[in-house]
């Protein structure tokens, strides 16, 4: 089963904090995930690069893993 999750917020923070140098497409990222969306996928609902605890449970990805999974699910309808 094919479906799409809107990313469109978070894409566009993540690329403003891209662009503002915040940080790279290489850099390691902690990201936060909701509950189960649809068959076994669970979304990415926040993601943090500062050296803060996130108080929710996290993974650590790349900065382009995140980009590439957002922008897939973003447009799969």
């Amino acid at each position: 089963m094919k479906f799409s999750y809107d990313y469109d917020r978070l894409l566009n923070e993540l690329y403003n904090d891209l662009e503002e140098g915040l940080i790279d497409r290489t850099d390691t990222i902690k990201v936060v995930r909701g509950d189960k969306y649809s068959n076994e996928y669970y979304p990415i609902i926040d993601y943090y690069y500062d050296d803060d605890e996130p108080e929710e449970h996290y993974v650590y990805l790349t900065v382009e893993r995140v980009i590439s999974e957002m922008e897939q699910y973003n447009t799969i309808l």
